[in-house]
């Protein structure tokens, strides 16, 4: 019976070598989820990015289709009062074919092809889809700015022609 419980006492339990390992494995398992999630989250917010672009785009053109000029010209006032007056005017529009979704509106307006920063543009989405958009001097088309979290570059997409 001595014996059974000297052959118990040394059998019970892990080591502190073995306890570290697992521990290790454990941590080295939730890195590479948690780096699989933001590349995930990143390519998500991307896709939503552009399409919201996209979505702007569209109703830029049909306003431009129904009024005969775009929403956003040299008379536009600029930066963010200028977006909200460009927000405005769209949703204002007697055809409803323009009206921005509730998701995505303009953040701020800039003079001909002034592209923001990334900084600038990653700063006007965390509460809302918000995009930067320019005119060109023409008034004959419009750019709108949107973030890349995969380069940290600011992308556009095109309506009309700018020179």
């Amino acid at each position: 019976m001595n014996k059974m419980k000297q052959v118990y006492d040394k059998e019970s339990g892990f080591t502190i070598v073995e306890l570290l390992i697992v521990i290790v494995i454990i941590a080295i398992l939730a890195a590479l989820v948690i780096v699989a999630y933001n590349g995930i989250q990143n390519r998500a917010r991307a896709a939503q990015y552009q399409t919201d672009a996209q979505v702007i785009l569209k109703k830029m053109e049909a306003y431009y289709s129904n009024v005969g000029n775009y929403p956003v010209t040299s008379s536009t006032t600029t930066g963010t009062a200028g977006g909200t007056a460009v927000v405005a005017l769209m949703n204002a529009s007697t055809t409803k074919e323009s009206n921005l979704p509730a998701s995505a509106t303009v953040y701020a307006v800039n003079a001909a092809n002034t592209a923001p920063t990334y900084a600038n543009a990653i700063a006007a989405t965390p509460v809302t889809d918000a995009y930067y958009v320019s005119y060109c001097a023409t008034g004959g088309g419009v750019n709108i700015y949107y973030p890349d979290p995969f380069s940290s570059t600011v992308k556009s997409v095109a309506a009309g022609v700018c020179p």
